[in-house]
């Protein structure tokens, strides 16, 4: 502790002078930083986002309908098509450009281009739920009007996408049920051609003998049963394209815009300030904390008696007694006396 102290105390001024300057020149990059402008939308979530499933309407009960949708949003950001078209017309890829500072053949890859956009829409498009029914979608860009119109795109494209993709399931249940329904169909045309073929090969049947004729209550169950099959597929085929129909109208049914998005705004150059200024900070102190314990580690200088214990097995015979820098120059300058 006294030797860390010391190093401190000794380069005293030098630690107090990295300590302020460098987050005085974080401040100074923070003012060179261009300015970054913020567009921000809100929308209120009318229900919970549901997809049609094979057990029916599927969605998470124990979220709110904000959770879900914002929850439903992120995902689809992070697919490809759904941030390529989030992107598109919106100036993005001209700002990509300039910040990718390459070509090839003078010309910039579109497949850069592409990845770049997917990426920074993923990456920096915030979609934040702020109630039950309350969420909030921003985007923070160096031009005003492609923070506006990418916040624009992400709200269109959410409101045409989503309904499509939340259907799917279902629509690929429908197309099955499709197929059963036709088999039951033919299976129950049969039996009904089956039945009444038996009936006419044995005319001489009456109605009260029809019930104990094994033959004839065998045809007989089958053409029921494959009619209460035939009617259990078309019913749920009529439950599905219902749930499909309810689902199935779009942005108007799933949210509503209640705060359009507003034009690119400045934000403020204190958080700016703050991250630049702390960031010169921690690396001043960690600089210091670097330093003082690299000068104790090759500090091999002996101070008092259990220093030099540490160094040899010696017996310590006697210590001088603490001097002032004075006193021991005026020793040590005198010659000793002749005997």
């Amino acid at each position: 502790m006294r030797r860390t102290l010391e190093t401190i105390f000794r380069r005293l001024w030098g630690f107090l002078g990295l300590i302020v300057i460098l987050p005085l020149i974080g401040v100074g990059i923070a003012l060179l930083l261009p300015r970054s402008y913020e567009s921000t939308a809100t929308v209120w979530a009318l229900h919970r986002y549901t997809a049609v499933g094979s057990t029916g309407p599927e969605s998470n009960l124990e979220a709110t309908p904000a959770e879900t949708q914002a929850n439903a949003l992120k995902e689809l950001l992070h697919t490809r098509v759904f941030a390529l078209n989030v992107s598109r017309s919106t100036g993005l890829a001209d700002e990509l450009r300039e910040s990718l500072g390459y070509k090839v053949n003078g010309l910039f890859r579109s497949q850069d281009i592409d990845d770049a956009m997917a990426t920074e829409v993923a990456d920096n498009v915030v979609v934040t739920p702020n109630g039950y029914n309350l969420l909030s979608i921003s985007y923070t860009s160096g031009n005003s009007r492609v923070a506006e119109r990418i916040v624009q795109n992400v709200i269109s494209q959410f409101g045409g996408q989503s309904s499509s993709l939340a259907l799917y399931d279902g629509q690929k249940l429908l197309d099955a049920y499709q197929g059963e329904l036709a088999k039951a169909k033919e299976d129950y045309d049969k039996a009904v051609t089956d039945e009444a073929t038996y009936l006419q090969q044995h005319p001489d049947k009456a109605r009260s003998t029809q019930i104990s004729d094994p033959e004839y209550a065998r045809l007989h169950a089958k053409t029921q049963q494959a009619q209460t099959s035939y009617q259990n597929i078309q019913t749920a085929i009529d439950n599905l394209r219902q749930q499909l129909a309810t689902l199935g109208q779009g942005s108007s049914d799933l949210f509503k815009v209640v705060d359009s998005t507003s034009p690119g705004l400045p934000m403020s150059r204190m958080k700016s300030f703050l991250l630049c200024a702390g960031t010169g900070l921690g690396i001043a102190l960690a600089a210091i904390v670097l330093y003082v314990v690299m000068m104790v580690r090759r500090d091999r200088a002996v101070y008092t008696a259990s220093d030099i214990q540490k160094i040899t097995s010696l017996p310590v015979m006697m210590q001088t007694p603490y001097l002032t820098a004075g006193t021991t120059a005026l020793a040590t300058s005198q010659t000793l006396p002749s005997v």
